[in-house]
């Protein structure tokens, strides 16, 4: 797998939202250039310029204390609370297309779901 990360941030903030490491199925090789084009998830990306569907998706929560490299790329102190989100994004023929790996600030990122029954 590819590997292209950077950091992510909000319009209008200085602060970074989080730190994003993408690993991407060798099979789409260059495609990272076109996620710098727009605002588009590489997921999606993928789905559009290839004509796959993901069709499933594993998603881990983690909470860490960023070492110094990412603390110093997120804003804050080494070891300071934060969430680590990896996403697994496989198609249908279960075939792995990418690996989402974030690093998020605790005071920075909020999750909320609502359950329907």
């Amino acid at each position: 797998m590819d590997l292209c990360d950077g950091t992510r941030r909000d319009s209008g903030n200085e602060q970074p939202i989080c730190i994003s490491r993408l690993f991407i199925n060798r099979v789409f090789t260059g495609i990272e250039s076109k996620l710098r084009e727009g605002k588009m998830a590489m997921y999606a990306l993928i789905e559009k310029e290839y004509k796959i569907s993901i069709r499933r998706v594993g998603q881990e929560l983690q909470g860490i204390a960023p070492g110094l490299n990412d603390a110093g790329n997120l804003g804050t102190t080494t070891g300071a609370p934060s969430l680590r989100i990896v996403r697994r994004y496989c198609d249908s023929k279960r075939r792995l297309i990418d690996v989402a790996d974030n690093i998020h600030p605790s005071n920075r990122f909020t999750y909320r779901t609502q359950l329907k029954k």
